[in-house]
């Protein structure tokens, strides 16, 4: 069996149960532990910030981990000093769960665009004749937002967040969240959402880094043909192809 805390603690008999839901595939458990008094802060900080898993529960892939803590002093033999009640042992409740272990999330969001046609390519069916600029028809573009949520993460945050909007990934992404495969350059890199938290002591929690990846089938670097009705790319004067999009490396975010 694992250990509650470094710090020195006893578990309480009968004190702890475990839940499990089908529906969620969570699982939860509660523990009670009993330490010095004075030692109760020191063994809550070290569960929580650890996060120790549920001991009893090793033999699960994925056991609970601890993400909540609250003490209370064991009645019996106590001493004042002043006001204060000076008492000898206290009983810590740990609450383990595995709602708290998501690392990150991904989802696909659904867009849409217009793009503008060339009336001068176009006319009326009943008549002949041209369409005039107002009235060519537009092109709906359907795609959708690759949303990725890294709910943890730990500083210092690479450079890179702030230089690689605007550019599209070089390389393939396998998503095993979503069991799909994005080709390289199809793949836009949006401004990133970032959060963090820090405590009321000063010290510094970890980052929450929310990103969208706007996808087009066709890619990025490619351009819509009125004449053949097709994408496809542009080339410089010099031969060499156009990259509106610059190719960057998004291992660091996509993994």
């Amino acid at each position: 069996m694992g250990l509650y805390s470094v710090v020195d603690c006893a578990e309480e008999y009968a004190a702890e149960d475990e839940n499990f839901d089908i529906n969620t595939l969570d699982i939860t458990a509660t523990a009670q532990v009993r330490c010095a008094y004075a030692s109760r802060h020191a063994l809550i900080s070290d569960v929580l910030i650890n996060r120790y898993p549920f001991p009893k529960a090793s033999d699960l892939g994925n056991p609970p981990r601890a993400y909540a803590a609250s003490c209370k002093p064991v009645k019996g033999t106590y001493t004042t000093t002043g006001q204060s009640a000076d008492y000898v042992d206290a009983l810590v409740t740990i609450k383990y769960s595995t709602k708290h272990l998501e690392a990150y999330s991904e989802e696909l969001e659904p867009t849409a665009e217009f793009l503008k046609q060339d009336h001068r390519l176009f006319k009326w069916a009943d008549n002949g004749d041209p369409l005039l600029e107002g009235e060519a028809p537009g092109k709906k573009m359907n795609g959708m937002n690759l949303a990725r949520t890294i709910f943890r993460a730990n500083p210092p945050l690479p450079p890179s967040l702030l230089t690689l909007p605007g550019y599209c990934n070089a390389g393939a992404y396998a998503s095993a969240t979503l069991g799909l495969t994005f080709a390289s350059e199809t793949l836009l890199f949006g401004q990133p959402k970032i959060s963090r938290t820090i405590r009321v002591d000063g010290a510094g929690m970890q980052f929450k880094v929310a990103m969208r990846f706007t996808f087009k089938s066709q890619g990025w670097n490619k351009f819509w043909r009125a004449k053949t009705q097709a994408w496809t790319r542009i080339l410089l004067k010099d031969g060499t192809a156009y990259f509106n999009h610059p190719l960057g490396d998004f291992s660091a975010f996509l993994f």
